[in-house]
This record gives C-alpha cells, structure tokens and sequence, in this order.
C-alpha cells in the first residue's frame, strides 16, 4: 500500500519509488511498532520497486511482482508498461 504512495499524496510520478520510501520511513517512525530492521528492508524494497530490470533481494521482487500483478488486474486490456513486460525470471 505504501510503494506508491508519494504519487498519491503529491499527484506526481517523478521518482516516486525513492519519495513513496521517504514517506513510509516517517510512518513506520510515527507507529513505533517495528523494528529497525524490519523498517529497512520494506523501505527499501519500496525504494527499488520500480527497478524491474534487476533482481534484487526476496523482499525486494515479490513487491516488484505484486505491483506489475496489480497493473495488469486495473487494466488487463491494455499492454504491459516495457519495463514490467521486461522483468526477469527470479526462479
């Protein structure tokens, strides 16, 4: 819920992956309900989820598969973006 969520909030898609990361940070800050650890690597997975050309950490891909899944079922119509279309087998 939180990946894209700069794009929301500011209604600008520019580099969202890196702002949506900043604005979870100070959320998970503000809740202080789970450890650093744990903060890290969902902000960074979300800092990385729209690099779909690499492969990254477990964390890091299954947000990258969720959120190409996500863009195909608002629209199943329409082609893949290329950069979702491109995504390399993790398996």
């Amino acid at each position: 819920m939180l990946h894209d969520l700069s794009t929301v909030a500011a209604g600008d898609p520019t580099d969202h992956a890196a702002r949506s990361s900043l604005l979870a940070h100070e959320i998970f800050e503000r809740l202080a309900r789970f450890g650093a650890a744990d903060v890290n690597r969902v902000v960074h997975a979300i800092a990385r989820h729209s690099k779909e050309e690499s492969v990254d950490g477990p964390l890091d891909e299954v947000l990258k598969d969720a959120d190409v899944l996500q863009h195909w079922l608002c629209a199943p119509a329409r082609p893949p973006h290329a950069s979702h279309a491109a995504r390399p087998a993790t398996l």
